[in-house]
């Protein structure tokens, strides 16, 4: 809203190439992000991994995160946005590299551990960054770049499947957002970036601090991701233990996942701002996850994987944008506390469900998915209940 309380025209929102770069950055940063649950899945069939060998990779990548959500609020206010941002392009393109090469377990650990510390780097600075360009229509560019994510995220498994039946193998499907990284250096190499915000606003409780509601948001970002990302590392294992597929083909079929992601996002863009989204969509999230928990035959556990990637496509933007409004102004404070927590949920989720998994099989451990989205929902309405009682 305006400060007249006027919603601002749809014909304001503008995209010049800071944008871009940012929008581009995102989407590389996904297709790896992305990318590494069939990987896993490959790795395990070629490695022979058990499921707390493959967790171990996503708690590597969710620490790495978890690393960042710490740090980048002291690093932000000494080093500026564009210069963190740059970090992390040039140390996503390492790990990249690392996990295409790594053919033993602790190669591919420290290659997941430096996609999510560097991939963190790049994606908090330029949520940031466009939270900062265009203000009171962050939401929509928010989802913006989340479609490109989305696209992105639709390509990983199809190239990781494609290419695994092919004289390249799958590995070289892990050198795309490499090429994809240094080629917008290259493009947007004239590009500046908005500087770190400086100071409260109101809003904020103290001087570096943040209200209880821009936590509990950042709370329910956390946990959005988390179930997110329990169905991208887990997804294709219980299309295989649960559905009957093989690797190849429960690693391909994840790409409906992010299809229904992608188509989500497109529609969530030109939706976003409407108020009272986050419930019904987590509400639907939980629908999808008892589907494809639940599902034995291909059928309904593919109907589960899309409704699923239906709902879940836009509660990471909408809930990151309500937690930056929240924050009082402080942008990069707020998009780091968020980091923080889904790096948390994403390191402790399917970690946990990983050695459930190990105990009494993936179907059973998927219920971790189930009361992470339960928690959300529970807490986003919570603060509605607590926002309707001051009126």
């Amino acid at each position: 809203m305006t400060g007249g309380g006027v919603a601002p025209a749809v014909d304001a929102f503008r995209r010049g190439r800071p944008t871009f770069l940012l929008y581009g950055s995102v989407a590389a940063f996904a297709y790896g992000l992305y990318a590494l649950g069939p990987y896993l899945t490959l790795l395990a069939a070629e490695l022979d991994l058990s499921y707390a060998a493959l967790s171990l990779h996503s708690t590597a990548w969710a620490a790495g995160t978890v690393l960042v959500g710490l740090v980048y609020g002291r690093a932000s206010a000494v080093l500026d946005r564009a210069v963190l941002f740059r970090l992390g392009v040039a140390g996503s393109v390492v790990g990249a590299a690392v996990l295409a090469l790594g053919r033993a377990t602790p190669v591919t650990l420290t290659g997941a551990a430096l996609g999510g510390a560097f991939g963190a780097l790049v994606q908090t600075s330029a949520f940031a960054a466009l939270a900062d360009l265009h203000g009171p229509l962050r939401d929509r560019a928010l989802v913006e770049a989340n479609i490109g994510a989305s696209a992105a995220a639709v390509l990983a498994p199809v190239a990781l499947g494609g290419l695994a039946v092919t004289a390249v193998g799958w590995r070289g499907a892990m050198w795309l957002p490499v090429v994809a990284l240094l080629a917008l250096v290259v493009v947007f190499r004239d590009v500046r970036l908005p500087r770190t915000g400086a100071g409260p606003t109101p809003g904020s409780t103290r001087a570096g601090g943040l209200s209880a509601r821009c936590w509990a948001l950042c709370a329910v970002t956390g946990l959005v991701v988390g179930v997110e990302f329990a169905v991208v590392y887990y997804g294709g294992q219980l299309l295989r233990e649960g559905a009957g597929l093989d690797a190849v083909a429960a690693a391909t079929w994840m790409s409906l996942f992010f299809v229904a992601q992608l188509v989500g996002r497109v529609v969530g863009s030109r939706i976003a701002g409407r108020p009272g989204l986050l419930p019904p969509l987590i509400a639907a999230a939980i629908g999808g996850l008892a589907l494809l928990r639940l599902g034995t035959a291909p059928a309904t556990a593919l109907a589960g994987l899309a409704v699923t990637g239906l709902a879940v496509a836009n509660l990471f933007p909408l809930a990151l944008s309500a937690a930056v409004a929240a924050s009082g102004g402080r942008t990069d404070l707020a998009a780091a506390r968020a980091q923080l927590l889904v790096g948390a949920a994403t390191t402790f989720g399917p970690l946990l469900l990983g050695l459930l998994a190990d105990r009494v099989g993936v179907r059973p451990a998927f219920s971790v998915a189930l009361v992470m989205a339960g928690a959300a929902l529970a807490v986003v309405l919570a603060l509605r209940e607590r926002t309707a009682a001051r009126g």
